[in-house]
This record gives C-alpha cells, sequence and structure tokens, in this order.
C-alpha cells in the first residue's frame, strides 16, 4: 500500500479508504488508485479485511470472517417459499459454519432491489465472500452496477440464474438427473413417459430439461415417444389439451399442481397414471429425483471459501462450474408395472 501511495503521490489513507471504496474520495481518484494497485499486483487479504472491520466495531462477534447469501427476490418469505431455495440455504449454512465462517442473509428488496446498496454494506462491514442466490421469477425489476458487483467479491452462483455473469457456479446436473429419472420410469414398465414443467425453466437450465427428454426418447419406439409439455405459461388447460392429445402413463414434472390437474379429469395416481416429480425426497412418499440440492449450497460455498483463502476476488479467469449428481427415489407415485415386475 505504501508503493501505491508513493506512486500515486498520495497519502497511505488515501489509498486505503480507495480500495475500500470509500465514497469520500472521488471516482475519478479511486479509479485511479485501482488501476496502479492492480499493476503493482496489490491483492487485498478478504479475511483480514473482515478482522480489522470487526475489531473497528469493537465487536467480538464480528471477528468471525462473513460470507454474505444473496437473495435476488422481493422477500425473503416469498424466496423461501421454495423448497429448493429453502434447500440450498440450509445447504450452504451447514458447510460455512463447518468451515469457520457465518452465513448472513441479504434479501435484495431490503436494499429497494439496488445492488450497488448491498455492496457499500458488504464494503463497510469487510465482507468479501458471497454466496448468490437463484433469481425468483415475478419480482421487482433489480437495479445497479451488477458487472461492478461480479468484479468486487469473490463470488459463487447457484445454479443457472445471471448467466451473463462469468463466475463459478454449483448446480444440481440437471441433464443427467432427469434422464435418469426418465429412464427409471421406462424399466418400471410404463412406455409412453413425458415431462412437464415451464419453459421458463428449461430457459434457465440451459435447455437440459429438453435434452433430456430428446435424449431418452432417441432411445424410445417411435410410437412410445410423447412430446414434452414445456409452456409458457403451464397452466391447467395447456395441461389438459397436450393430455388429451398424448396420453402419457408416466410424467415426471416440477409442477406440484399437476396431481390436481389429473384429478379434474378423474385420474388417479397411481392407479391411472404414474407420477414422479423432478425434486423429491424419501421421506415425501413422492417418486422422482432427489437433487441434493442441500450439497449444491455447500458447493458454492466451497467455491467462495476457496476463493478467500486464496485471496481471489473479483471475475475468475477459469470459471468453474461445479455439478452435483441426483439420484432416483422410488415411491408409491410410481410403482413397477406387473410386466416389469415379471421380467425382472
Amino acid at each position: 500500500m505504501e508503493d501505491i501511495a508513493r506512486q500515486m503521490g498520495v497519502a497511505k489513507s488515501t489509498v486505503s479508504k480507495a480500495l475500500r471504496g470509500d465514497r469520500r474520495i472521488s471516482a475519478a481518484m479511486r479509479e485511479r488508485i485501482a488501476a496502479a494497485a492492480e499493476k503493482l499486483g496489490y491483492r487485498k487479504n478478504p479475511l483480514v479485511a473482515a478482522l480489522m472491520a470487526g475489531l473497528r466495531r469493537g465487536r467480538l462477534r464480528d471477528m468471525t470472517p462473513v460470507i454474505a447469501f444473496l437473495m435476488p427476490t422481493n422477500s425473503r418469505a416469498d424466496w423461501l417459499a421454495s423448497r429448493a431455495y429453502a434447500e440450498f440455504l440450509a445447504g450452504a449454512r451447514d458447510r460455512a459454519e463447518a468451515l469457520g465462517f457465518q452465513l448472513e442473509e441479504f434479501v435484495l428488496s431490503e436494499y429497494a432491489m439496488n445492488i450497488d446498496r448491498v455492496a457499500d454494506v458488504l464494503r463497510a462491514r469487510g465482507i468479501q465472500g458471497v454466496v448468490v442466490g437463484p433469481q425468483k421469477y415475478l419480482q421487482a425489476a433489480m437495479s445497479g452496477d451488477w458487472p461492478g458487483f461480479w468484479r468486487r467479491f469473490a463470488l459463487a452462483l447457484l445454479s443457472f440464474s445471471f448467466p451473463e455473469a462469468p463466475m463459478h457456479r454449483a448446480s444440481n446436473h440437471i441433464y443427467l438427473s432427469m434422464l435418469n429419472g426418465l429412464n427409471q420410469l421406462s424399466r418400471k414398465g410404463y412406455t409412453r413417459v413425458a415431462v412437464v414443467d415451464h419453459e421458463a425453466m428449461d430457459l434457465r437450465h440451459v435447455r437440459q430439461i429438453s435434452g433430456a427428454a430428446a435424449a431418452h426418447a432417441a432411445n424410445r419406439p417411435r410410437g412410445a415417444r410423447v412430446p414434452p409439455l414445456l409452456a409458457n405459461p403451464l397452466t391447467e388447460e395447456t395441461f389438459l389439451r397436450w393430455f388429451k392429445k398424448y396420453r402419457p402413463d408416466a410424467i415426471l414434472t416440477g409442477e406440484p399442481l399437476v396431481p390436481v390437474w389429473l384429478r379434474s379429469i378423474g385420474l388417479s395416481i397411481p392407479r391411472d397414471i404414474a407420477y414422479a416429480e423432478m425434486n423429491t425426497h424419501a421421506e415425501r412418499g413422492i417418486a422422482g429425483i432427489d437433487q441434493h440440492l442441500e450439497n449444491v449450497g455447500a458447493a458454492a460455498t466451497d467455491l467462495v471459501a476457496r476463493q478467500l483463502y486464496q485471496n481471489e476476488t473479483g471475475l475468475p479467469p477459469q470459471p468453474h462450474l461445479v455439478l452435483v449428481a441426483g439420484h432416483w427415489v422410488d415411491g408409491p407415485t410410481a410403482p413397477d408395472k406387473p410386466s416389469a415386475r415379471r421380467a425382472s
């Protein structure tokens, strides 16, 4: 820091404030000091920064380094209403505590949906590590310098939200999980297996859902291939129109209203049709895929912690994508058909 001050002809305290993003230093000077720091190879140690921020406030608990968990949503309750998102958070919290960090939630709506306000608070508190949760649909518009936010912290993203951000990510391996689920239903004796979900989910997961459906169909007899329903919007009307046309005998879906829609036309699960969910657990009694989303949250935390240990922040030269495999969970909603039991 002394070298930067000497080169710039300013006080060391000015360099320190500029590198912390203190707005009492002009934007032009902050940029000049940042450029000089980069040229000289200066990198602030984020763990030391967190410790010093805690000491400045004189609060002992603040001496434990913090990893922020950002919820880009209208409210914490809205975000946690998703079982999947709650599992991400639980896994991230458990891993952070195991590694000696605190995990603290930051809900974007509490900062007027402006990422600059979040960044200011994180900098003031010396927090350099951030796990960014998936962006909820149907939420208020977000504002602020998001590209600047990506460059400023040690980050990892959950799932495939913010596709424009070249950052480290952790996600379930949707393609292999879906393909495994569809193949499991076929092995159980179902001959017209289909996928039902919102088109937005397929887009978010870079077409892994439709890709798995196509790969499964390629190995089925032509007459047994049922086109997936990936609708925008996915409603009872669009579902029933598709169902009456194609008559699948097993459905793998991420939409929990599908059983309600099936009952509306007098069909019973599993008597008339098999039903499986894209994100389930054995204790729920519903067949489908356990995506192990707690492990995905833990993997994102690992990515952030590794950057902090190695004193890395900002855009990585080579973003890493950690994929967690899901596994099939048997359940009474999709039993083996008699023909499949005899064959086994």
